[in-house]
């Protein structure tokens, strides 16, 4: 493998992941995360385990959109960016210009996260509380500490199995008005993933990342179907590093027996990728395969 680097003033400086290969699951924004560690000397195999569809289900978000516009919600759970900017997309066919938000203009507005609470905000509505550390599950508990009994609540689903938060809510009296904008699938054509997958196993790769949690179990279950999620578990804990983007997607992580998941303190891609900067730059490229 080439070395890969800077001349200054003739000589060569290599960047910090010169020597590597990094594994990227992602689909959505994999060409931003591809550059950030190929403009850091790193060669990148992508293998996408993910496929994000938008409006999964038209007709079920369109008739939760129009019964919020004319009843309006105590609450909204703005669960993800993308989510949040979809729906908010996808209404403007369906409303008046402004009827979504004069719609939430009473709601108070729970944001999982920093991306959600921007979209929130660039729609002009204001942002009511924020999960400190990015986790539905502390949405959750603000709102149970509120009060939901009688009250109703409209929780932007984000592609994940969101049952359990949904039925807390339910379980404490709220009546939940889902909207559910995207899914995560696996894709049809497994062959990139279980080609990522084998090279971890076959010691190609110096880390993988991950940006989602539903890609840490759609490559382990891909792996599962090709009778190699073993070795590709032993591969995670041994030799690679595992870079999740944040605490859901370490939790997912670790759920499925990765022990040490590399991540940032902030949910952040190119925080991650500093993150796993770092990491790598304390490991030697030879023993790291």
């Amino acid at each position: 493998m080439g070395e890969t680097g800077l001349r200054d003033g003739g000589a060569m400086t290599l960047l910090p992941l010169s020597g590597r290969m990094i594994g990227v699951t992602a689909d959505r924004r994999a060409q931003e995360q591809i550059e950030l560690l190929e403009r850091r000397g790193a060669r990148v195999l992508h293998g996408p385990v993910v496929r994000t569809l938008p409006l999964g289900s038209e007709d079920v978000l369109r008739s939760a959109t129009l019964l919020l516009a004319e009843q309006g919600v105590d609450f909204l759970v703005a669960n993800t960016g993308m989510g949040m900017r979809l729906w908010s997309d996808a209404a403007a066919s369906w409303l008046a210009p402004t009827a979504l938000a004069e719609a939430l203009s009473l709601a108070r507005v729970v944001a999982r996260g920093h991306k959600a609470a921007t979209v929130v905000e660039s729609m002009g509505l204001e942002v009511w509380q924020r999960a400190a550390d990015e986790r539905l599950d502390s949405v959750r508990d603000i709102l149970l500490a509120e009060g939901v009994e009688g009250a109703r609540v409209a929780v932007q689903l984000h592609g994940a199995d969101a049952d359990a938060f949904v039925q807390s809510l339910r379980g404490a009296g709220a009546e939940v008005l889902e909207l559910p904008v995207y899914e995560w699938r696996v894709p049809e054509d497994h062959a990139p993933g279980l080609t990522l997958a084998r090279a971890a196993i076959e010691g190609s790769l110096d880390a993988v990342t991950f940006t989602a949690a539903p890609a840490v179990r759609n490559l382990f279950a891909m792996a599962e179907e090709a009778g190699i999620a073993d070795d590709l578990r032993a591969a995670c804990n041994e030799s690679l590093a595992v870079a999740c983007v944040g605490p859901v997607c370490a939790e997912a992580a670790v759920g499925i027996g990765v022990v040490r998941p590399i991540v940032p303190h902030r949910s952040r891609l190119g925080t991650m990728v500093r993150v796993l900067v770092e990491h790598l730059a304390g490991t030697d490229t030879k023993t790291a395969r």
